[in-house]
This record gives C-alpha cells, structure tokens and sequence, in this order.
C-alpha cells in the first residue's frame, strides 16, 4: 500500500520539524525563527483553529522540535544549545551538547533523549529527568 495525503496546512513560511504534545502540533521554522502551534494534531482540516506564533530572542533558526508528555524541546540549526519551551511560554536552555545536534527525538517509554551530531558520527542520550526544568 501507499500513503494518501489528507490535509495540506500551509504558513507561508519554511518548516524544519513537527513535534505533537497533548494532541497539538509544535512546528518549528527555521527562517523566521519561531515555534508555531495551535493546530490539533486531530483536526487539522479546521482553518479557523486558534494559532500562536512564538518567538523569543534567545530563539534563532530553530531545527529540530520533539516533545515528550512533559515537555516540548527545540535545538538551533547553528547552537550547540538544548532549549525547552514551557507550558507557561519561556524558553530555558537546558543543555550545551558538544557538537550542534541536527535532530533530537524522545522515548518516552525509556525517558530518555537522544541527539545526533553535525560534525560526528556520535548519538548522544540524556536522561530526560535530569534536563528537565520546572
């Protein structure tokens, strides 16, 4: 079988990655240096659904975006710098990796947090208990 798309939600602007937390999708656009969200993971086809667009000055070209149940965390095309984005809106660096990451990705199930690195051929894993702020 193939995959059919369903919906095209378009921004105008270039997305790098999408991250889902509590049915809501965290897209992160690396030319405008904003995390957008608001559209429902589930009801997507709804063009009227309520968005924000977050911006911060520590926030430049953000790249990879993944969220845990707890968290929604995003890292920098050009940074070596982990950041989370809390639920009340702040952005908190978390982590220096030594090596800026192109992707991190959660596991829930294990609690851990993995990176990948541009310069090296090394995956990185963190206990996500101890990066995460409160």
């Amino acid at each position: 079988g193939h995959l059919e798309s369903t919906h095209d939600i378009c921004y105008g602007f270039y997305q790098s990655h999408v991250a889902v937390k509590d049915s809501m999708l965290y897209i992160s656009c690396w030319t405008d240096d904003s995390i957008t969200n608001g559209v429902y993971a589930y009801d997507i086809c709804n063009p009227d659904r309520e968005t924000f667009l977050y911006q911060h000055e520590k926030l430049k070209e953000p790249w990879s975006i993944m969220a845990d149940m707890n968290c929604v965390y995003v890292c920098e095309m050009y940074s070596n710098e982990i950041h989370q984005l809390t639920d009340s809106g702040q952005l908190v660096t978390i982590h220096t990796v030594s090596s800026i990451p192109l992707g991190i990705f959660c596991d829930d199930h294990h609690g851990l947090l993995y990176t990948t690195s541009s310069c090296s051929n090394v995956i990185t894993l963190y206990k996500m208990e101890s990066l995460r702020k409160t």
